[in-house]
């Protein structure tokens, strides 16, 4: 791919038409963790630009289904970063209330009050419209559709990175970069890992840098809603498909269901377009389908909803299903990397010897898994680290003008 220089020969920079030449400090992800740092890096004066490869619309991966900060979070292990996240976690309440963020009791009667958990009003996605508010009102620059390819330099000496966007590649500089693009810390108790397949970009460029990590490269991958974001990385979008009626792909071939979600995962990504249908008939239980069930009186009436080509539903269903029916359109998604960077306790990244880089950080899901239980899984540790980074990431730019 061609790569231009900071100016595109006809087009604004990424960034806009006044952007600088060197940023402050760029943050690569715009969730809970990039944002919490872009807010701290601007509250220190530095110019900071936050780069996502996702849609205005989409971004926040994880966090836009996020429905409480858990104040009572704790890892298993007991070392600086641990502590550094569990003293910072109980401010964590105030700090995103200070940036507009509601918060509610709990929004259903089968979630308990807690004294630990606080209910975010409007779930992650308010949260994350209301961080995103407050980073354009602190003078950050938000770039969607940017897909970050390569940091410029390497963990010692980091001056930039590569981004994709329109189908070209141009280089952004700056002094200070957070990376925050999420994706590793995969649970214990979920489907089998298998072999990544998904785009990690985040993580290949920190690695191609000299940035050490932890943990394997394998994915979680499972069956998705087709209609989430390409990049979301939700829970909520995955659908336990295994006890379909039936599941087809796009010709009407069924498709294996006795060998779990990782297997039926797996047999999705190697059909032709990617993609299959999963129908629930009247005699099966429908699970929950987070983004709202397709329902349809007859399969033809179905498909069409699904956008299945004409005859798919009815060849693979063969007469053996009893109307009315339930379906989704489905892919292969991958929920979690069971792999990260490792960082200090002001996340700074570690490079393979274990010397931390004076100015790339990182927080969020990308930090290693075997920091702490599951990485930074979860709000309020992700928050905390993003927050510790960034304000790190300002004072580092600081130092090098």
């Amino acid at each position: 791919m061609e790569v231009d220089g900071p100016v595109r020969a006809g087009r604004e920079p990424i960034g806009g038409a006044r952007a600088p030449t060197v940023w402050d400090v760029v943050v690569v992800g715009a969730g809970g963790a990039g944002l919490a740092g872009a807010l701290a890096a601007a509250a220190t004066g530095a110019r900071v630009l936050v780069l996502d490869a996702a849609a205005g619309s989409e971004q926040g991966g994880a966090t836009r289904h996020a429905l409480a900060l858990a104040l009572g979070w704790r890892p298993r292990s007991h070392g600086a970063l641990d502590v550094a996240l569990t003293a910072g976690i109980p401010y964590q309440h105030a700090w995103l209330a200070r940036h507009g963020v509601r918060f509610q009791g709990p929004p259903s009667v089968a979630q308990a009050p807690s004294s630990t958990h606080r209910f975010l009003l409007g779930g992650g996605l308010a949260m994350l419209t209301r961080l995103r508010a407050a980073a354009v009102a602190s003078g950050v620059v938000l770039a969607p559709d940017c897909q970050v390819r390569a940091v410029l330099g390497d963990v010692a000496d980091p001056s930039g990175v590569v981004v994709e966007s329109a189908g070209r590649a141009e280089r952004v500089a700056a002094r200070a970069l957070l990376f925050a693009t999420g994706g590793a810390g995969a649970a214990a108790g979920k489907p089998a890992l298998v072999p990544r397949p998904v785009d990690a970009s985040g993580l290949d460029a920190l690695e191609a840098a000299g940035a050490a990590t932890a943990g394997a490269p394998r994915a979680l991958v499972v069956p998705v809603d087709a209609r989430a974001p390409r990049y979301d990385g939700g829970v909520v979008v995955r659908i336990a498909a295994s006890n379909a009626s039936v599941c087809c792909d796009e010709t009407g071939t069924p498709l294996p269901l006795g060998g779990g979600e990782g297997a039926l995962a797996a047999a999705i990504r190697a059909r032709p377009g990617g993609r299959a249908f999963a129908i629930w008939d009247a005699s099966a239980p429908t699970p929950r389908i987070g983004l709202g069930a397709v329902r349809a009186a007859g399969l033809g009436e179905l498909g069409a909803q699904l956008g299945a080509p004409p005859g798919t539903l009815e060849a693979a269903a063969n007469g053996r299903l009893r109307a009315p029916f339930v379906g989704v359109s489905l892919r292969a998604g991958a929920l979690a990397l069971d792999r990260g960077v490792l960082v200090d306790p002001l996340g700074r990244v570690r490079d393979r010897s274990g010397r931390p880089s004076g100015r790339l950080f990182a927080a969020g899901d990308l930090v290693a898994p075997a920091l702490v239980e599951r990485g930074t899984d979860g709000l309020a540790p992700a928050l905390v680290l993003g927050r510790v980074a960034g304000s790190a990431a300002a004072e580092a730019a600081r130092s090098t003008r």
